[in-house]
């Protein structure tokens, strides 16, 4: 019994299931393809390997010789194509045709060099053993072996340079670990037991054939292990990827662009292999008159607060694409973490923003266009309270009714300022108010020489609601201060103030004048303008006090509400 026969066969056998395995997992798969033509490359061997043993004549034992060398020409340059995929490409693009026809380079070369290995062996290279007959190397024939290793030498540097310089996820630099045990074993196991032995005259037991199955075994655990390949989450998620409308990008720990979606792609013009190791700062910049963090968005370590935070959330930036076009995005971040909780890749999501944006230019024009026929409506109600009022002779009632003009001309103004500013969000009520106040001098007929006028209410910016309330509240407590505290052209001053002291906004209104009666109650009283004031308090949720120190001063104080910011 020659258990080396054995060997031989059931390791073809094993070898041939496991490559139709991967392919029948994922037969699209090109890795597995070229996995596949490995496998039988080495099948090739197994079997030349099992009928060179089985072989009764020299000449016999020849032929089989001279097909199982084929796979000195076939598994390396299979091996070296495998390298340049495996775990995946991350060949520059300019390399590209490049590495095309190097490869078909190397196919040829090899095919020349097998073809020479055939016409320099002779039944002379037969050596009879106890294990049966095996092929034994002239210098003649040793070219093959010499094109074996520098072929399988360019597959360890290529291997080693994506290993350590190839930007690859730990999981991918996992993979190529467990190819390189496996080709080492098979590479230094081979030459122990099959070349080694007849060129040093001494006896061993061919052990490649059981090698080849332990290294086919090594290659296809590193792909199950860590790359499932049939319909699994991995390739649902890849599925998922694709099939997004929004942008998917995948970055590594170092910020490199690992992976992309199609949506990516189309937007940006690329082809995938071209983006494949972009840093993500040549794609991605702020947009123009921004600065957050710095100048990049990204910086070598990306994402420094994600460490803390764990997720950003709607970044807003600019994504360029080859032809140099700036699209406007949103942005959110989440982190991936291998087993030992070490940031393995980063995700982002981008939303195109350009029809958002456009949509929400035209709803803007839209409100400042309500706002201006507002300002236009109030106006014409003005102009026919006007008209009314002179056909009035009780100077009470045209009291009313000019006080009703002025909370008027108060809201119309507040429109005004709404149209005309950029932000329609936010007022700057320092600008409102003094056009306010300077409509109520000219509607009381005030002297400025005699009752001057001193507002502070710089770098106060609020919402409409809160700004109506205020500016009503200013509109009645100046108006009680220029019909009241100055009797018979005295002369004096009504001082606006208003700040913001943290979260809490304090708002002083008052004059110098002759100061507000003792025996009123201003938070109980039958005039309109006070009531409104305390109603807008209570609707601020503030408090008001009366200072009699010296003239009148009311002091109203409410909170400030802030609005949380998202991102960076």
């Amino acid at each position: 019994m020659n258990p080396s026969l054995y060997i031989a066969f059931f390791s073809g056998i094993l070898n041939l299931s496991i490559g139709i395995y991967l392919l029948l997992k994922n037969p699209k798969s090109n890795i597995n393809r070229l996995f596949l033509l490995i496998v039988m490359s080495i099948i090739i061997f197994n079997i030349g390997e099992f009928f060179t043993r089985l072989s009764i004549t020299a000449e016999e034992a020849l032929f089989w010789g001279r097909i199982s060398y084929a796979v000195l020409w076939l598994c390396p340059c299979f091996a070296l194509h495998f390298s340049m995929i495996f775990p995946r490409k991350i060949i520059p693009p300019r390399y590209i045709s490049i590495a095309k026809y190097s490869i078909i380079c190397t196919y040829v070369i090899g095919l020349i060099i097998y073809i020479f290995f055939i016409y320099t062996t002779s039944s002379q290279n037969i050596l009879a053993t106890e294990w049966g007959y095996r092929v034994v190397l002239t210098a003649s024939s040793s070219f093959i072996i010499i094109w074996f290793l520098i072929i399988f030498g360019l597959v360890i540097i290529n291997l080693a340079y994506k290993f350590f310089r190839g930007n690859l996820y730990r999981i991918e630099k996992k993979q190529i670990k467990i190819i390189w045990t496996g080709a080492t074993l098979l590479v230094v196991i081979g030459f122990m037991t099959n070349l080694l032995p007849p060129l040093l005259n001494f006896k061993m037991f061919p052990m490649t054939s059981l090698f080849t199955s332990i290294f086919i075994f090594f290659v296809a655990y590193a792909i199950i292990r860590y790359k499932f390949l049939s319909l699994s989450p991995a390739i649902i998620a890849e599925n998922i990827l694709h099939t997004m409308n929004d942008l998917v990008i995948i970055v590594n720990e170092k910020g490199d662009i690992v992976n992309v979606n199609n949506s990516t792609l189309k937007l940006l013009g690329y082809e995938k292999k071209e983006l494949m190791n972009y840093s993500l700062n040549q794609i991605v910049k702020l947009p123009e008159g921004e600065e957050r963090d710095g100048k990049k968005v990204f910086e070598s370590k990306p994402f420094e607060k994600l460490y803390a935070n764990k997720v950003l959330e709607d970044i807003e930036v600019e994504f360029v694409s080859k032809a140099g076009k700036t699209t406007s995005m949103s942005v959110s971040t989440s982190a991936m973490y291998d087993n030992d909780r070490n940031l393995d890749g980063i995700v982002l999501v981008a939303r195109d923003l350009t029809e958002i944006k456009k949509s929400l230019k035209e709803k803007e024009v839209l409100l400042r266009e309500i706002h201006h026929r507002v300002k236009n409506n109030l106006q014409l109600i003005n102009s026919l309270l006007d008209l009314q009022s002179e056909q009035i002779e009780n100077k009470d009632v045209v009291e009313i009714f000019r006080e009703s003009q002025n909370r008027i001309k108060l809201m119309a103004s507040l429109h005004e300022q709404l149209y005309q500013s950029k932000d329609l969000a936010k007022i700057n009520f320092d600008e409102y108010i003094q056009d306010l106040i300077t409509n109520l001098f000219h509607s009381y007929k005030i002297n400025p020489d005699t009752i001057t006028l001193k507002i502070n209410a710089r770098g106060i910016f609020m919402n409409v609601d809160t700004t109506l309330a205020c500016s009503l509240m200013i509109n009645e407590l100046v108006s009680n201060s220029l019909k009241h505290a100055f009797p018979s052209g005295r002369k004096g001053e009504v001082i606006v103030d208003f700040n913001l002291d943290g979260d809490t906004y304090k708002l002083v209104v008052g004059d110098n004048g002759v100061g507000f009666p003792e025996e009123l109650d201003f938070r109980n009283t039958k005039t309109l303008g006070l009531q409104l004031v305390n109603i807008f308090v209570q609707q601020l949720k503030g408090n008001i006090k009366l200072d009699r120190t010296s003239g009148t001063k009311f002091i109203i104080t409410f909170e400030y509400i802030r609005q949380k910011k998202k991102g960076l």
